[in-house]
């Protein structure tokens, strides 16, 4: 009796169908193995945001692709705790998967301080909980939580609440600043009561530029110093001074510096060191420009929409069609349009033709209807040419803006606007960075989030894919087998 239950076919193709559900059960356990190590290994999820915030740009991904050198990124928080503090810290978790997964040189470790305190010690920069530290044999670069994100206070509740995520920005200019084997360093002249610029500053870090505060008076720029910026000073400068900048350009017959200057409509009259700019081919005039033209200015007729004059300097914009915006202009003058010698000037950013110049003296009942309407420069390169002793084509150049106040974080963190990128796009030109990226901040919400998980990701392809080919085969097969029944 027993043998005939064997060998029947209820219990044949019982067995055949344990059998196959087993095997199936095997296959999604290996496809899922297999896709979990994929997924880990390579850049082969799905981001599904409508920003692609969880992906490197291309830019990052060409630039990662080229290191040949080792580069550690170290976490400085337990990996659980970082993804805890919310989605943007998520975000900047799924970004370092891809530097690894992108390039095996590149390796992330997440320490937890209070399980490793002697960590710090092994480094000479400032480290606390949150950092995230990336280094390798040639230097190091700590980021803050500032420096990967936008962060700005509530004005009701008093607290910090992050707007938008910078983290891919700072963190591929921060591989790109300790694998440099030979970064830009930026000299922030102090001494003048300028205008502080501490988001601009930030934004040279992120950009791998190195920034060093200078005080022109008692300090001499070094020869690693590339640019130096004067921020609206409104004090002028000694003779002493003046002779630094002179000498700082014409770096002893090699040329090759670079002087930012911005001015300000607060500035009282600098004559020594308007001069200097004078001898670089740049006038800056009394006044600030006003615009009479709503369609040219945003909120204030202050605050002017600028057009772009040279493309050399916005070729490389990642958004070039995105307008820069500039309040509170001083007027600039070329005080030579055609080439003088060995010097030119190249006028970078115009008003429109609708714009009026304020005069300082103006009383209340000024009227700018009044007043010569015509097109103000608000930025002007001053450029001088030589030949250093090794018979080679050098340059130095002055650039000067009309206002300061472009730059303050206000304007630097206004995403519909390119005053960041085009700042950065005109340094990386002057210093013949030919590795420069310009990564735009990108904004979270919930209603963009997508599938971005490791395990949504894997549940996706094994339920979307594997699962309706198994069963379309055991179905075929069992269909086969049966229908001689």
């Amino acid at each position: 009796m027993k043998n005939n239950i064997f060998k029947s076919r209820r219990f044949k193709y019982g067995t055949m169908a344990t059998v196959i559900t087993i095997i199936f059960l095997v296959v999604v356990i290996v496809v899922n193995i297999i896709a979990t190590l994929l997924l880990d290994r390579f850049p082969i999820s799905i981001d599904l945001t409508s920003n692609q915030a969880f992906e490197l740009t291309d830019q990052s991904v060409e630039f990662v692709e080229g290191i040949d050198e080792d580069v550690t990124i170290y976490v400085l928080a337990e990996e659980s705790y970082f993804a805890s503090l919310g989605t943007y810290f998520v975000q900047t978790q799924e970004i370092l998967k891809r530097y690894s997964q992108y390039n095996s040189h590149i390796s992330v470790e997440y320490i937890d301080l209070n399980q490793n305190p002697d960590f710090v010690r092994n480094f000479e920069e400032d480290l606390s909980e949150g950092n995230v530290l990336v280094t390798s044999e040639k230097r190091n670069r700590r980021l803050t939580v500032g420096e990967l994100y936008n962060i700005e206070q509530d004005y009701y509740t008093g607290y910090d609440t992050i707007t938008s995520s910078r983290a891919e920005q700072a963190l591929t200019s921060a591989l790109m600043y300790v694998t440099d084997d030979d970064p830009s360093t930026v000299g922030v002249v102090t001494g003048h009561s300028e205008t502080e610029l501490a988001d601009l500053e930030s934004l040279l870090n992120s950009n791998n530029y190195e920034t060093v505060s200078l005080r022109l008076l008692t300090e001499t720029p070094g020869e690693e110093v590339d640019t130096l910026i004067l921020a609206a000073p409104t004090s002028d400068y000694t003779d002493d001074e003046i002779k630094k900048l002179d000498d700082f350009l014409y770096n002893n017959g090699d040329f090759g510096k670079n002087i930012v200057y911005m001015a300000s409509a607060a500035q009282p009259e600098l004559p020594k060191l308007e001069a200097f700019l004078e001898e670089w081919g740049i006038i800056v005039e009394e006044g600030y420009i006003v615009e009479t033209d709503s369609s040219n200015y945003y909120m204030s007729d202050r605050y002017i929409i600028q057009n772009y004059v040279d493309s050399t300097y916005t070729a490389d914009l990642a958004n070039p069609d995105m307008s820069i915006l500039i309040p509170d202009s001083r007027p600039l003058t070329a005080a030579f349009e055609e080439a003088d010698g060995n010097r030119t000037t190249t006028v970078l950013m115009s008003t429109s033709d609708t714009a009026v110049v304020r005069p300082p003296d103006a009383g209340e009942n000024w009227d700018p209807s009044t007043a010569e309407h015509a097109a103000q420069n608000t930025a002007i390169l001053g450029t001088r040419e030589s030949v250093n002793t090794d018979n080679q084509a050098v340059e130095s150049h002055v650039l000067v803006f009309g206002s300061a106040d472009a730059f303050n974080s206000a304007f630097l963190s206004f995403s519909p606007i390119n005053n960041g990128n085009f700042f950065v796009n005109v340094m990386n030109i002057l210093n013949d960075k030919e590795e420069g990226i310009q990564i735009m901040s990108v904004a979270l919400g919930g209603e963009q989030l997508g599938i971005t998980e490791d395990k949504v990701q894997i549940i996706s392809i094994i339920f979307y894919a594997v699962v309706p080919i198994l069963v379309l085969g055991i179905g075929v097969i069992v269909w086969l087998r049966r229908r001689h029944l």
